[in-house]
């Protein structure tokens, strides 16, 4: 689908993107892209003051509450769908036992919860990337396997305890209530290194690659059409129109510029996504993705 206002863009990645990762005994939403999908976010696409007035509503500089407020709009405003609840807090003696990000009715479906993520992982230097525990969050604090194992020990067994039975039963969501995940993202292997995926892992996962800054000409001498982007272009394939975003293009000697300054300032500051990019006729679309790190990560 050709969308043109970027936030649409961005949700109609989070709604259609692959799934990042499976829990252990709860399926992944499975979004199909049908017709009338298509023609809800086409409308969307020519006006969308309705999205960016609830995203206006919803500011954040965390990446992950900007991804569940994409999907509380759709839940709220797409097709065959009602959103009845979202980030319900479970409370037993006044002590907080977990939440429930979504519960939501469709109308195949019936009655959902579901837990919501998008993640960005990154291979362990040295790691064959099989293991789930290879893969680590860009501040090296985050890992798969332990995001997994939230998942399927705390956040979806919390539906079954009877404080949270007790106050479905209150809301009126009657069973049975289905669980899914929406684990979305990107891994990035290292770059110019081989790699496995962990079993838990979709195997048509998006994928990038990630460099320490100190490589980053070996990256870039070869291609000379760049973008650095920050939140929340991270989500979905970049598309630049040539004559509103041309400022944000960087060739690469801007590109390793930038880069070397970025790390010299702050040895241990964020890491950065690199965006290569290609020239179309009216726009520039992404062709692959890297994050780039302090030659000290993951010791940061």
């Amino acid at each position: 689908m050709q969308l043109i206002d970027p936030k649409v863009r961005q949700l109609q990645w989070c709604i259609n993107s692959p799934e990042l990762a499976y829990a252990n005994e709860v399926l992944p939403l499975k979004s199909q892209a049908d017709s009338c999908l298509n023609h809800w976010l086409t409308a969307l696409d020519q006006k969308p003051d309705t999205l960016h007035r609830f995203l206006e509503t919803k500011k954040t500089q965390r990446l992950g509450l900007y991804f569940e407020s994409l999907w509380q709009f759709y839940l709220e405003n797409g097709p065959n769908w009602q959103l009845l609840n979202h980030n319900l807090q479970i409370i037993e003696k006044k002590q907080t036992l977990g939440e429930l990000d979504v519960l939501a009715h469709n109308a195949s479906l019936g009655y959902l919860h579901m837990e919501l993520a998008v993640k960005f992982y990154l291979q362990q230097p040295n790691q064959s990337g099989q293991e789930t525990h290879h893969w680590l969050g860009p501040q090296s604090r985050d890992r798969l396997d332990i995001k997994l194992k939230t998942l399927n020990e705390k956040q979806f067994p919390i539906l079954n305890h009877t404080q949270c039975q007790t106050l479905l039963t209150n809301l009126e969501i009657k069973p049975p209530i289905h669980q899914r995940l929406i684990l979305k993202g990107y891994l990035f292997h290292q770059f110019n290194h081989t790699y496995s995926l962990p079993i838990d892992v979709n195997p048509q996962c998006h994928m990038g690659e990630w460099l320490h800054q100190k490589n980053i000409t070996e990256l870039t001498h070869a291609h000379d059409t760049w973008a650095l982007v920050k939140k929340p272009q991270w989500l979905g394939p970049l598309k630049l129109p040539k004559l509103e975003n041309g400022c944000l293009i960087m060739n690469k000697e801007k590109v390793n510029e930038f880069v070397r300054n970025h790390f010299f300032s702050s040895p241990n500051n964020y890491a950065l996504m690199l965006i290569k990019l290609a020239e179309k006729q009216n726009a520039h679309e992404e062709i692959k993705r890297y994050f780039i790190v302090a030659d000290a990560w993951p010791n940061v």
